[in-house]
């Protein structure tokens, strides 16, 4: 009886639940009762059934906006004519097909990708962009708008066959590789990430694969370009940032142009390119803005490259933590006009690693330019370049500005003679790599270890001990010095003190000349006197120009 009772209390109280009733029990019976909604008040003080009311409104204009977001969502290029079905080249007729066997041509998806990008800008400006992944045919530049400036390409691949010099995609401040004047152009917050591009793969290296110019506080991430003439093309792009970006037999790999300030690299990884990285403008002489506050760093990979870095105009850039691996030179300062500067271009805490038969570290094709940079705390492992790690082209004296080289690691016991060449003139350089001067061992005994320091600011320093072999008579110590450390002008004298039987001996003084002729000369007071010759602390400056 009890259990009886029980189902139909249950029975009832869902009933009343679903149905809005109440029930109360009178004695053994239990009656039900419809609540009025009207009368009951909710905490907004609506009745029940205005508040149900307005939250069905809300619900239904809430499934609309969902729909229609889901509706733009759905809009793809695959919506416009594009199908994204360029998977196989034909290197015999040059064209990109659909299937292995050559039979079905590619469709054409540029007109569609722009119809596509045009329809966003409109229907949903500065929303996210996701393409589908597909293999895409372009034969002429995308523009991307800036209400379209947030695109995730999702690993697909731009299979670009335009004009020479254009390029696949672009901001729009580039038309057919010309820049626009004055700032026009570009825009802010751009985010173009993981994209593949293939540049036409016969082999031409003609076209071009993304134009960032003018494109500021923005990122390009995990964009690949293979086979093109400029792999990433900046111009004064300002405080942006290139992440993971790679770029594979390439004539150049990333080129900064002018003005590309306040901009980082980082983890970029350049292979088999004839210049990785071009820093500053090649394409106008006195180009006044130059670059500052560029930075490359963070395990950036440039690799198996006639050039790794080429230098022009530069008010600062840095270039750190970073790896060189079989590069036929890492930086090269090309020829250009005696406007054009490096003020301050600073190679720090990078791994050089130099493969065999390759040219050297750094070249210098001009001795017109006023350079300043700082090499230091590099490691350079592998093997011994054929010229000299700092070469000069033939008929190029090798006039530098300031340089520091300090710090670095050499494998295999580098010489100096290994690392400058004889006819560089880099008075101004800074070194902790000593120079071995030849010493005149017919008529000198080596004492202490003789050797030169660059101390910068075309000044040097002698260290070592040395004394007269009996029965010499000449004054040539040391002959056939490097040019750099002589002056063309001005001879040196130093005069110092000889001590003769240790502390308690007498003192006589040795007069040093330091001659333009390369050589250095001690004049002693008598030519009988064997004493060691204390040379520590001796210096001398040259010209500075």
């Amino acid at each position: 009886m009890k259990r009886r009772n029980f189902l139909r209390d249950l029975s009832l109280f869902v009933f009343a639940l679903i149905f809005g009733y109440t029930l109360k029990r009178e004695e053994e019976n239990i009656l039900l009762k419809r609540i009025d909604s009207t009368m009951v008040r909710g905490k907004s003080g609506n009745s029940v059934a205005v508040e149900i009311k307005n939250l069905e409104g809300d619900l239904e204009k809430t499934i609309t906006m969902l729909k229609d977001d889901d509706k733009v969502k759905k809009i793809t290029p695959l919506n416009f004519r594009v199908k994204g079905n360029a998977n196989f080249f034909n290197k015999g007729d040059g064209k990109w097909y659909s299937d292995s066997t050559y039979t079905t041509l590619a469709n054409d998806d540029t007109s569609g990708i722009i119809e596509f990008l045009n329809y966003h800008k409109k229907s949903n400006p500065y929303e996210p962009i996701i393409f589908p992944r597909r293999n895409y045919l372009i034969t002429n530049s995308i523009v991307i708008p800036q209400e379209c400036r947030n695109i995730d390409f999702n690993y697909s691949s731009f299979q670009y066959m335009g004009e020479n010099n254009t390029y696949c995609i672009t901001g729009g401040a580039i038309t057919k590789g010309i820049l626009k004047k004055d700032i026009i152009g570009g825009y802010v917050y751009a985010d173009w990430r993981n994209l593949f591009i293939l540049c036409n793969p016969s082999g031409k290296r003609k076209g071009n694969g993304v134009d960032f110019t003018r494109l500021r506080d923005s990122n390009l991430t995990n964009i690949t370009v293979n086979n093109a003439n400029i792999a990433i093309k900046m111009d004064e792009t300002w405080a942006s940032s290139l992440n993971r970006c790679k770029a594979f037999y390439c004539n150049i790999g990333i080129s900064t142009g002018r003005s590309c300030n306040g901009t980082n690299i980082s983890k970029a990884n350049i292979e088999s390119c004839k210049i990785g990285i071009q820093i500053g403008n090649s394409e106008s002489n006195n180009n006044k803005w130059g670059i500052n506050g560029l930075t490359i760093n963070n395990a950036t990979l440039v690799q198996k490259c006639d050039t790794a870095i080429e230098l022009y105009y530069i008010k600062q850039a840095s270039v750190v933590n970073s790896y060189f691996e079989a590069n036929n030179r890492v930086i090269d300062i090309p020829l250009m006009t005696p406007n054009d500067t490096i003020h301050n271009f600073i190679f720090d805490s990078n791994m050089i690693d130099i493969a065999e038969k390759k040219e050297c570290f750094l070249r210098l094709k001009d001795n017109s330019r006023k350079v300043s940079m700082s090499i230091t705390k590099n490691t350079f492992a592998g093997y011994k370049p054929i010229n000299t790690f700092f070469h000069r082209d033939p008929a190029v004296l090798g006039s530098i500005g300031k340089m520091d080289v300090t710090g670095n690691w050499f494998s295999d016991n580098m010489t100096f003679n290994d690392i400058f060449p004889e006819t560089w003139k880099m008075g101004a350089l800074r070194t902790d790599i000593m120079y071995n001067p030849t010493i005149n061992e017919d008529d000198w005994d080596v004492y202490q270890s003789v050797k030169i320091s660059c101390l910068g600011n075309s000044t040097f320093e002698l260290t070592g001990a040395i004394k007269r072999k009996s029965g010499s008579i000449s004054n040539v110590l040391i002959k056939k010095m490097p040019y750099y450390f002589t002056s063309e002008t001005l001879k040196f004298n130093y005069l110092i003190p000889q001590t003769i039987d240790g502390k308690k001996g007498s003192r006589k003084t040795v007069r040093l000349e330091v001659r333009n002729l390369q050589d250095i000369r001690l004049y002693t007071e008598d030519n009988e006197n064997l004493s060691p010759i204390n040379l520590n602390g001796i210096r001398w400056s040259t010209r500075s120009k």
